[in-house]
């Protein structure tokens, strides 16, 4: 995706045992343009679980970030 997954997102995936997720920019890169209710990273959520989701980050982060702004 282009930003990383909110916290539901993340939660639907790692529900539907999706074994890797892949995005652009953090949260917090983007924090200031677009606001969120929710400040829990894709990263913490993984920690927590019981089985690991393979999370890739940076890809092509530059031309996401464009995106926003």
């Amino acid at each position: 995706t282009t930003c990383e997954p909110c916290a539901m997102c993340f939660a639907a995936a790692w529900w539907a045992k999706i074994p890797k997720i892949v995005y652009g920019v953090k949260w917090s890169d983007v924090v200031k343009k677009c606001r969120r209710e929710i400040n829990v990273s894709c990263e913490f959520l993984n920690e927590k679980g019981s089985s690991v989701v393979n999370i890739k980050r940076g890809i092509l982060r530059k031309e996401c970030l464009q995106l926003f702004y």
